[in-house]
């Protein structure tokens, strides 16, 4: 069975963001996305450029890779060529980068560290498609 997930920087974002005006870092932090086509994504950035993305309908995290472009101004993420984007229908595999200032205004909730554990490879739960989950989920990450 192929995983699925959304990259979440080619969705329509809907709500405004509820993440804080201070410097924007990845290293270390968890975002809380959300995507009409997609629904909610949580995704850990750890040091040394690992990701953990938990996505809807995925009984586990898909690890993937980020980066800072050269210059810093865009974050890069890859996640494996076996992974289907299910919105885009088509396979990942390749590097795309989204500006700093974008995946800000896109992110709904921020905090430091990995509280969902997502680095495991498990997830808590299975998300639904949807933003009923979406309190439940910052509410942990705020």
């Amino acid at each position: 069975m192929k995983a699925r997930v959304l990259f979440f920087c080619f969705a329509v974002f809907l709500m405004p963001s509820q993440v804080s005006s201070e410097p924007f870092e990845f290293s270390g932090r968890t975002f809380v996305f959300y995507g009409g086509g997609h629904g909610i994504q949580t995704e850990y950035y750890a040091r040394g450029g690992r990701a953990y993305l938990w996505y809807p309908g995925n009984s586990r995290s898909v690890r993937g890779q980020w980066k800072y472009s050269s210059g810093g101004s865009h974050v890069c993420f890859r996640y494996p060529a076996n992974i289907y984007d299910p919105v885009k229908n088509k396979q990942l595999g390749d590097w795309n980068c989204k500006s700093k200032t974008k995946l800000q205004r896109m992110a709904k909730a921020a905090c430091k560290g990995d509280p969902f554990r997502l680095s495991s490879g498990k997830v808590p739960y299975m998300l639904k498609r949807g933003r009923g989950q979406l309190g439940q989920i910052k509410e942990k990450c705020s």
